[in-house]
């Protein structure tokens, strides 16, 4: 496909991008552009479009349901930057995404019931291995399945109940830029936002369950906690190995559901909102409030028997 002013901007751009971003954002941009917003361009060039283009079609973009807001979303903001690039190094005319507003997609996010998250405590503390190690991480700090795989033993202060979340396992794409082939390659990469890299604050029967993991495999403090070694976990296998425990328990859960399940008991168990924001990373209570807390219809009642009648 001939090069159009739009893929030029937009390589360059993503040239001076991948000094300041992650190794993994940088490839979701990079695919975005390559796959998709290159072809936007083919018909009419980036210097003839106008507001009202992009108005019509990000609302054909949601119509057509293609895509998740999520990743209209990720346009959205790619476009934005390529377009203040453009309008900085090449002259083009203005154009204010920022008044295209998209509302989050509805998600269905399932947290375990009670029961059934004492079920998984119960299972991972009779069966203390690589397998059981993660969910239990998780399920008692909020942990990402990428921060959990990225954990080494010399992140963990057993004594004082600490983890200090440095890094993340990914698997993302790798470009071979001469025969334009792709594959993936699993690599450690800072948490996902400036907050994400933080200190969170383990309770003693999580420290406890690890040190106990830890004395069974003579962990070294240089070594992942999952594999015991200088071997990167694989969140993929991670995943699956999770899938089987909870096939076996006869629980549906997606891994990442652990941290909302951690994220609503906090709150179910009166934690104040600040506090279980820091745990999870996040830098706006808003999106722990939004994201991550999902209350049942029993606490939900509880909280209203709060509320007093005015006499």
């Amino acid at each position: 496909m001939e090069e159009t002013k739009f893929s030029k901007i937009a390589q360059e751009w993503l040239k001076i991008k991948k000094l300041s971003i992650k190794a993994s954002t940088y490839v979701k941009y990079r695919i975005n552009i390559e796959n998709h917003l290159n072809d936007l361009f083919v018909d009419k060039d980036i210097d003839e479009w106008n507001d009202i283009d992009y108005y019509d079609l990000f609302e054909k973009l949601l119509d057509e349901g293609e895509f998740s807001r999520s990743t209209i979303k990720t346009f959205r903001t790619i476009l934005k930057s390529i377009l203040q690039y453009g309008e900085e190094e090449y002259g083009l005319k203005h154009i204010n995404l920022s008044r295209i507003k998209l509302h989050r997609d509805q998600q269905h996010v399932k947290v375990l019931t009670n029961e059934e998250a004492i079920r998984l405590s119960n299972y991972c503390e009779k069966n203390i291995n690589y397998k059981t190690v993660p969910a239990y991480i998780a399920l008692y700090t909020g942990l990402r399945i990428g921060e959990v795989c990225g954990l080494k033993w010399e992140d963990i202060d057993l004594k004082n109940n600490e983890i200090n979340v440095n890094r993340a396992a990914h698997r993302i794409t790798n470009y071979n830029d001469v025969n334009k082939s792709s594959s993936t390659i699993l690599t450690l990469d800072l948490p996902k936002t400036k907050t994400s890299a933080r200190k969170v604050i383990m309770p003693d029967y999580l420290s406890k369950y690890l040190a106990t993991y830890k004395k069974m495999n003579q962990g070294k403090e240089s070594s992942f906690v999952i594999t015991n070694s200088d071997t990167i976990p694989e969140p993929r296998t991670v995943e699956r190995r999770f899938e089987r425990i909870c096939h076996l328990l006869d629980i549906d859960l997606k891994f990442h559901e652990l941290r909302h399940t951690y994220a609503t008991n906090c709150l179910k168990y009166d934690m104040d909102t600040k506090t279980v924001s820091q745990q999870l990373g996040h830098s706006d209570i808003s999106t722990t409030l939004d994201l991550y807390v999902h209350p049942d219809y029993s606490h939900i009642k509880k909280q209203v028997k709060k509320f007093k009648k005015f006499e």
